[in-house]
């Protein structure tokens, strides 16, 4: 079962425009699928500006949840120029801190993909677009 399908069926979420965010408890076990996805990663190193989220993407959801009894966060863009994907930054640690050379405060995500718009839409309950 995929990520998103995993979460659809652990929850009841619906979709929403663009600016209003669902903050939604999530069972353990999604989180853990979200915390260690691998494949289409679009990280890009400090040096290049982090993460390779498109300019012009908007986000629209933001899911919290716990893992091991510690808050986790995701987040999820999608993007005019490049409409058939979605961003996610997946947060295993929601409190802001720096990274080792003091640089950089803030919260950090420990994941980040891109995905088929098609099925994160789905799994927001949004109409097919063509």
């Amino acid at each position: 079962m995929s990520i998103f399908a995993c979460i659809a069926n652990a929850t009841n979420l619906t979709y929403r425009p663009r600016g209003t965010y669902q903050y939604i408890p999530l069972p353990e076990a999604v989180w853990h699928k979200l915390l260690t996805v691998t494949g289409d990663s679009i990280w890009v190193g400090y040096e290049n500006g982090g993460w390779d989220i498109p300019a012009d993407a908007q986000q629209f959801a933001r899911l919290r949840g716990e893992q091991n009894e510690t808050p986790v966060m995701a987040w999820f863009w999608e993007s005019p120029s490049q409409s058939a994907f979605v961003y996610v930054l997946v947060f295993d640690n929601t409190e802001p801190f720096a990274a080792p050379s003091g640089e950089h405060y803030g919260i950090h995500p420990c994941n980040g993909f891109r995905v088929n718009r098609t099925a994160v839409l789905a799994l927001f309950g949004a109409p097919h677009e063509q």
